[in-house]
């Protein structure tokens, strides 16, 4: 079985983009990126793990990842506590534990990130209100 290559990825909270890497681009906790050197490690960068798992479409999926699964919408987590990824609901309710259960290719789109596409969030929140408060009728 070959070894899966461990990559990357940063968001800048403050310039609001995206870096892609992995581990062999990173030199003293740093990564070079269009002659730049970005310090990985302070308050402006969120870092983020490949989980080594493709969506149907073959694109890689990474933590904080908005995926399809099943035709609901779930966040990819790095649950800290207990060492482990899994795809939570966006409120938070609602988990399938990647050691408890590992979907196919086939049932898994990646629609966005939670940093580049907050919208994708806020339109679940806007509708789960509006279903709770009867403005919308929940599909049956």
């Amino acid at each position: 079985m070959e070894a899966r290559e461990i990559k990357f990825r940063v968001w800048n909270c403050y310039q609001n983009w995206m870096l892609y890497f992995d581990l062999t681009e990173v030199d003293n906790g740093c990564v070079w990126d269009r002659g730049h050197k970005y310090h990985l490690f302070n308050e402006e960068m969120i870092i983020m793990e490949c989980r080594g798992l493709k969506d149907k479409n073959d694109k890689e999926i990474f933590e904080e990842d908005i995926v399809m699964l099943f035709e609901k919408k779930y966040v990819v987590r790095w649950i800290k506590s207990s060492a482990h990824f899994s795809f939570e609901t966006p409120d938070g309710k609602g988990e399938w534990a990647y050691g408890d259960f590992m979907p196919n290719k086939e049932d898994l789109e990646i629609i966005g990130n939670i940093y580049e596409n907050k919208s994708l969030l806020e339109e679940s929140e806007r509708l789960k209100r509006a279903v709770a408060a009867g403005e919308v009728k929940r599909a049956e």
